[in-house]
């Protein structure tokens, strides 16, 4: 009934197992025949550099989805998706027609594996994208819920300093820490840490009109000895 090249697909899988940190999961499953697939991908350049499989099913489930692992690995992604049933049905070089939706449900899988990565990699790169530098500004750092208590561990000066308040969108985490000789690289690796598991939330930044509230950053100078100087003259007149 099964060809050689069926038997020895299904006898000695050599893409059967699981990747743990797969880029991609696809599943796919029938349910008149019971069968269940979930193809498994690392993807390396725009190619599938690994690729493992989990079947749950007949000779013609396990067989197809070894074939389809065999044909797509080292493929670029664009190639992979367009792989068809017959594809599989050529490598295996024979497969009963009533068996072909083994093969359909293998391409399917493969697909949703590949789609699963391109999702992932696209919130990656959208993270990446609006990750935290020395360049940002102290008030957008500031609209990431939990940032504040980063910040006072960092001594981070004048977070609740009224007149600071005035400049926060034009002063920038970098500036601040080299001026105050602060550590730069561990507080961006926490606060882009903060900004991937956390939601932004909608805390007002305080303005001129707030009341400081006590903190310890509150015993730290402001930004500018002269802007102190010439705010105090300011107020005389």
């Amino acid at each position: 009934m099964y060809s050689k090249k069926v038997m020895a697909h299904f006898k000695n899988p050599k893409f059967a197992g699981e990747i743990k940190d797969a880029d991609g999961i696809g599943e796919e499953g029938n349910i008149r025949c019971g069968d269940e697939m979930r193809i498994f991908i690392k993807v390396k350049n725009d190619r599938i550099d690994k690729i493992k499989f989990l079947t749950y099913g007949c000779v013609s489930a396990i067989a197809a989805t070894d074939a389809l692992c065999q044909i797509a690995k080292g493929k670029t992604l664009e190639e992979a998706e367009g792989l068809a049933y017959t594809d599989i049905i050529s490598e295996l070089k024979e497969l009963p027609p009533i068996k072909h939706h083994c093969s359909i449900m293998g391409t399917k899988a493969l697909k949703r594996a590949i789609e699963d990565y391109r999702k992932k990699d696209k919130g990656e790169n959208k993270m990446i994208k609006n990750k935290i530098t020395a360049e940002s500004t102290v008030e957008s750092v500031l609209k990431i819920e939990g940032a504040d208590q980063v910040l006072v561990k960092y001594s981070f000066p004048c977070l609740h300093c009224p007149m600071a308040a005035m400049e926060m969108d034009k002063l920038t985490i970098g500036y601040v820490c080299n001026a105050y000789n602060l550590n730069l690289e561990g507080l961006l690796k926490e606060l882009n840490s903060l900004s991937r598991d956390n939601k932004k939330s909608s805390r007002p930044i305080l303005n001129q009109r707030d009341k400081p509230n006590k903190h310890k950053s509150e015993l730290l100078s402001c930004f500018s000895i002269g802007k102190k100087k010439s705010v105090k003259k300011e107020v005389k007149r």
